[in-house]
């Protein structure tokens, strides 16, 4: 079996069992003790423009600020697309997408480099913004992120597309909300 003939469900399933630890399969003791959320996930959802004018709805789930993360989203109403990627400080990710309007359809791979930039957040250590000293990550917050995204849909036919996504981001889990928000560089190494 090979990658192309699995379905997206399928496809969607089979990297969030991957990216899941083992705990959250059973794999651990059936102990009475409670224990922290072993992966912090959180979903964004959000839209924007593209550069000649084409609009995107986006949805995205992913652990943490940083880390593995997954996205479908439709551009321009007629193309649809996913793309599995990772967020450092920048989000670099790789995808594939299908014109459904178009009666032969017109498949694509792009890659996608992005640069969230925090705008306001709120969580249990009240409301944060990129001024606030240190600025924290919090478990609910309003994003926007600059991107380019060059598309394939043959070897020689590339589409350089590039444009700007506004997201909501609000934490899934009981970790994101009872912790206190951390910094962006807490724990780095300079």
């Amino acid at each position: 079996m090979t990658l192309t003939k699995i379905s997206p469900p399928r496809l969607a399933l089979i990297l969030v069992l991957l990216a899941s630890p083992a705990s959250a399969w059973g794999g651990e003791g059936g102990s009475s003790a409670a224990r922290e959320d072993p992966w912090p996930f959180a979903l964004s959802v959000g839209g924007g423009v593209t550069r000649p004018g084409r609009a995107l709805i986006e949805a995205t789930i992913s652990p943490d600020f940083s880390g593995p993360y997954f996205s479908i989203g439709v551009a321009g109403l007629d193309r649809v697309y996913g793309e599995v990627g990772l967020n450092v400080v920048v989000t670099i990710a790789a995808g594939a997408g299908d014109a459904v309007g178009s009666p032969e359809g017109k498949k694509a791979v792009h890659l996608f480099v992005g640069l969230p930039l925090p705008i306001v957040g709120d969580g249990p250590a009240g409301w944060a913004t990129p001024f606030s000293r240190p600025f924290e990550v919090s478990a609910a917050y309003l994003y926007v992120e600059p991107f380019y995204r060059p598309e394939w849909t043959s070897p020689s036919s590339v589409y350089h597309d590039y444009g700007v996504l506004l997201k909501a981001r609000v934490g899934l889990t009981k970790r994101q909300w009872d912790r206190r928000p951390y910094g962006l560089l807490d724990g780095a190494f300079f």
